[in-house]
Order: structure tokens, then sequence, then C-alpha cells
């Protein structure tokens, strides 16, 4: 199969193969350096005022965590990681799916209350989510509107 040639939004381009990319020429717009247009949005928009967390953690979030794995049985903690828009955050899964999910601050503060009330704490990125929690979303659509 040759190779086609395109020209696209000031790209001189070959297609080699499957997913294989050539830039033959680049004409440069706005003062773009060659190379650096294709994710300039994203660039752009990150050189503005960074993204700051909706809130922290507070002593709240732990309290409830802790009242639901108190009033609850088999509880299991899914602890998830720090975005750029939310803290750390645990889920807390009882035996029957029922959940909630609230802010630790830092994943050793998670591990702290796992360790006191002696609840399994899992890295949600690793595991996933068990499918009793899926099961009792689809029994219980109101909650899944908030």
């Amino acid at each position: 199969m040759p190779p086609s040639v395109g020209y696209r939004r000031g790209i001189l381009i070959r297609l080699t193969g499957i997913c294989q990319v050539t830039v033959l020429h680049w004409e440069s717009r706005r003062g773009e350096e060659p190379g650096m247009g294709w994710f300039s949005r994203r660039s752009r928009a990150a050189q503005g005022t960074p993204t700051k967390l909706d809130r922290e953690g507070t002593p709240e979030d732990l309290a409830a965590l802790e009242r639901f794995a108190t009033s609850r049985q088999g509880v299991e903690f899914y602890l998830e990681p720090e975005t750029t828009a939310t803290d750390t955050t645990v889920m807390a899964i009882a035996h029957d799916g029922e959940w909630i999910r609230r802010r630790t601050g830092t994943p050793r503060a998670a591990g702290a209350l796992a360790r006191k009330h002696a609840i399994p704490l899992y890295e949600a990125a690793k595991v996933g989510y068990p499918d009793r929690m899926r099961a009792w979303n689809r029994a219980h659509p109101e909650r899944r509107a908030r």
C-alpha cells in the first residue's frame, strides 16, 4: 500500500502505515512552535490560574464515615486518590451495597480510620468497586440523582 500524503490545517503529513504519521511540513500560525500546536488549547488553559480543590476534607467527613462504618455490617473502604478537582476520598460500601463517599484529606487519615475500626481498605484504582454497589444503585435510583 503506497503512503498517502495529505494537507490539513497547515500541516503536510504522510500516512506511512496504520497510525503512523510523518510531518513533512509545518506552516506556523500565530507564532506557534513546530510540534507544539496540536494540544495548544489544553496548554493555554493550563497557563491560567491553577485548579483548586473544591474543598478540603473536614472532621465532619471523617465522622460521617465513622458513623456509616459503625451503623452497618460488612463495611469496606475504597480509597480514591486526589485529583485536580477533589481531595483524597474514601467510598465506604456496606454488605448490601449501600455506600457513601467522603473526603479524608490524606490516604494516611483513611488508613488510620480503617485500622481503628478494623475495616479493610482497598485502592479503588487497583481493585475496582464491588458488584453489590452497582446492584444497590440500580435498586435505588433516587440516590443517584444527588
